[in-house]
């Protein structure tokens, strides 16, 4: 009857789709739904998620954000780089659930020469507010892409190779649920 509200919990989840292989490209794309849920015991009001690319390894290289729903998300949309989303007045998350955000789709081919960062933040009124930090060097992205393009060629399962591939560039997301 008396003491505080229960408070909402809202972190960013990842969902990875399968990732692409082109040979004849030299590359590898991989597209990644962000996601807010809510794992606290209270109603998320005023959620938000804020996403820029500072960084994208190299010329044949790109990091594309897809357009959000703006019926549900409302804020800044940069170029395709930068994005600022607040839930829209009325809007919630409850308890349990999740609620897609946008799309972050990658593109990695040589030459690789910068590292790829990515920072943000999510949250919600009454949650923590959790970063986003995606980044992986030049050098490690270089590694990973060759190595993953020589498997292939040799006849190794494209996806499988594109599931380590994401592992070691974008440190598997999938897996960087708070407290989990």
């Amino acid at each position: 009857m008396f003491g505080r509200r229960p408070q909402p919990n809202v972190f960013q989840m990842y969902i990875v789709a399968k990732p692409e292989v082109s040979l004849a490209h030299g590359s590898i794309s991989i597209t990644v739904g962000l996601t807010l849920a809510n794992r606290g015991p209270g109603i998320a009001e005023q959620a938000f998620i804020t996403l820029a690319t500072q960084s994208t390894p190299g010329p044949a290289c790109s990091v594309e954000l897809s357009r959000p729903d703006l019926t549900i998300w409302f804020g800044n949309f940069a170029l395709g780089h930068q994005m600022n989303l607040i839930l829209r007045d009325g809007l919630r998350i409850p308890p349990g659930a999740a609620l897609n955000a946008f799309t972050v789709t990658f593109r990695f081919a040589a030459p690789i020469e910068r590292p790829l960062r990515i920072k943000g933040g999510c949250g919600a009124a009454g949650s923590p507010t959790y970063p986003i930090d995606i980044e992986s060097s030049a050098a490690e992205i270089n590694d990973a892409l060759h190595h993953a393009l020589r498997r292939v060629r040799a006849g190794d399962d494209p996806e499988q190779v594109g599931r380590e591939f994401e592992d070691k560039v974008l440190k598997n997301p999938a897996d960087s649920e708070p407290g989990g």
